[in-house]
């Protein structure tokens, strides 16, 4: 045997290729010749393909392309191509429908269900058993409106609602974009004058002091000590009237801070849940949770809805000597710290 004999491969095999099925081959033929009205020789050239009615629902232009790749053929390709697009069409229509009578069908269900086990009515509440209700108290002034909006714990709107007169109220930075203009530092102006006293760790009594120096702050107190308790509308007031001064004073509101302030509500207001207000990230076995909280919540929605509202330059990140200062020292330090950068 020469050395060119062996170095010749073996001949392969055949590959055996099962042929379709009986009742495939009919259904495709009662399909393509008695209801598309296509050539028989149509119908033979997907059999040898191995082209079911199964497949005819997820065919695609290519496939198609390669099918009636005959010149001679080019009629019958256009045909096909056009009740393909029926076919798969009536599919996906069909599905949508199914998919709709399922969820039909599971909200039925579900309605039975509250119709057997109907929900117990809470008793009447008389006017005289009812605590005496804080007086209405405006919580924004409205450039816009000659009337302002009277807010109590039934009329507030949704968290997200009931701030946007305070946030077109208070005007902060609508003439001052920057903390600098004229090269001179530009000390931040807030509705709340009292905060910028406080430190910005704060305590019990510097929280207290911080919502009894704004008026929406003096409801959320007088609602408290009245109900004993806090609705969503009052939690979201709540975590405004903390946010905002972070947001004028550029300061930020880090993961540290948010759980101090958590801490501090739940002293202040006893029946509330720090967990509520800031839950820090946790990790259980392969699952981990990103930290979240109405404080977290409000601080990365204010600062998205109203950018033109606040500073534009990057919050400043305290250390922890640094948030034992007032938030009026801490724009000082931001302050010549911008002067020297010039």
């Amino acid at each position: 045997m020469s050395d060119k004999d062996s170095l010749e491969q073996p001949p392969e095999e055949g590959i055996e290729i099962e042929p379709m099925d009986e009742f495939d081959c009919l259904e495709l033929e009662k399909t393509i010749i008695n209801e598309w009205g296509m050539q028989r020789s149509s119908l033979n050239r997907m059999i040898y393909c191995g082209i079911t009615v199964r497949c005819m629902e997820v065919i695609q232009d290519a496939e198609i392309n390669e099918l009636f790749n005959d010149p001679r053929m080019l009629g019958q390709k256009v045909i096909f191509k056009h009740r393909i697009k029926e076919l798969q069409t009536n599919a996906l229509l069909q599905l949508v429908g199914a998919r709709k009578r399922r969820h039909a069908s599971s909200e039925m269900s579900f309605n039975q269900k509250l119709d057997d086990n109907p929900p117990t009515n809470p008793p009447p509440i008389h006017p005289n058993s009812m605590p005496h209700q804080p007086k209405k108290m405006k919580l924004e002034d409205d450039d816009d409106d000659d009337e302002d909006p009277l807010l109590t714990d039934t009329s507030l709107l949704e968290p997200e609602q009931s701030l946007e007169a305070s946030d077109q109220a208070i005007r902060l930075h609508d003439h001052h974009p920057s903390p600098m203009q004229n090269g001179s530092f530009i000390k931040p102006t807030t509705a709340n004058a009292m905060a910028g006293n406080l430190p910005i760790r704060i305590s019990v009594d510097g929280l207290r002091q911080l919502l009894q120096a704004s008026r929406q702050g003096q409801w959320v107190l007088s609602y408290y000590n009245t109900y004993h308790t806090m609705n969503r509308k009052i939690q979201a007031a709540l975590t405004h009237c903390i946010v905002e001064q972070f947001l004028v004073y550029n300061i930020m509101f880090s993961h540290r801070l948010m759980r101090h302030y958590a801490v501090i509500i739940t002293q202040l207001f006893p029946t509330e849940c720090a967990e509520v207000y800031y839950k820090p990230a946790q990790t259980l076995g392969w699952k981990r949770t990103c930290a979240s909280g109405k404080l977290m919540d409000r601080w990365a929605n204010q600062r998205m809805r109203h950018k033109d509202r606040y500073p534009q330059q990057r919050p400043r990140i305290l250390d922890d000597t640094s948030d034992q200062r007032t938030f009026a020292e801490m724009s000082l330090v931001m302050g010549q710290a911008a002067l020297g950068g010039l």
